[in-house]
């Protein structure tokens, strides 16, 4: 099936690490071997350190679990209303963008360790940039020194992914989620809707790690 596939793939997150010396991400599992010689900057590293905050697990956890839930035997009122599909499409949308929302908040934390910015200014940031268009067109651009727009152009076109089409289907889950906390309209939300958030879960978690390596990691020649 599609989705264990994409279980499976989304499983494998865990073995994304970062260099402690040039901060470089990638999937080598040799890393986990305190000495191992990081091949982008030739230095030897300390054993495993994980990207992804724990935050972005417990999401994806969510998700898998959600989207292979049992109904258990109860009263027949009660396996009605989880049936409700509406209650399983708003979970997955309500999942995907808390996701994106914890990736953009791991790249930032990870750039200010890289700048070694104080607490107090790090928490001021965020206090100012709440919202995640506001991180996204003010934050972004004033501390990577690139529109949010340009950064993704420049990943884009060395990614096998399509990020933007990727970021057109995030917008899209947004507004849907907006219209249903303001207005109420679970009729919105397509019946495709879960399995196209769980198609969308790699490319979106692969960004992050593209953007980190583009814009954070010091390049070695």
């Amino acid at each position: 099936m599609e989705e264990q596939r994409i279980f499976s793939q989304l499983a494998n997150l865990h073995y994304f690490n970062i260099c402690e010396h040039c901060l470089i991400v990638d999937r080598d599992m040799r890393r986990s071997s305190p000495g191992h010689i990081c091949t982008n900057c030739n230095k030897p590293g300390s054993g495993s350190i994980g990207y992804f905050n724990l935050g972005v697990y417990e999401i994806l956890s969510l998700m898998e679990g959600f989207y292979n839930l049992e109904i258990k035997e109860s009263s027949q009122e009660f396996n009605e209303y989880i049936k409700d599909k509406n209650i399983h499409h708003i979970s997955f949308i309500i999942f995907f963008c808390s996701l994106a929302e914890i990736l953009l908040t791991n790249f930032f934390h990870h750039y200010f360790e890289k700048e070694k910015l104080p607490k107090k200014i790090r928490n001021r940031l965020f206090d100012d940039n709440i919202l995640v268009k506001q991180k996204i067109e003010k934050l972004f651009p004033s501390l990577i020194g690139i529109k949010w727009k340009d950064a993704v152009t420049i990943v884009d076109e060395k990614s096998k992914y399509n990020y933007k089409k990727t970021l057109d289907f995030y917008r899209k889950v947004v507004r849907i989620r907006n219209e249903l906390i303001h207005r109420g309209n679970s009729w919105l939300i397509p019946d495709e809707m879960p399995i196209n958030c769980l198609r969308n879960t790699i490319p979106l978690t692969q960004l992050f790690v593209d953007l980190h390596n583009e814009f954070i990691a010091t390049k070695y020649a």
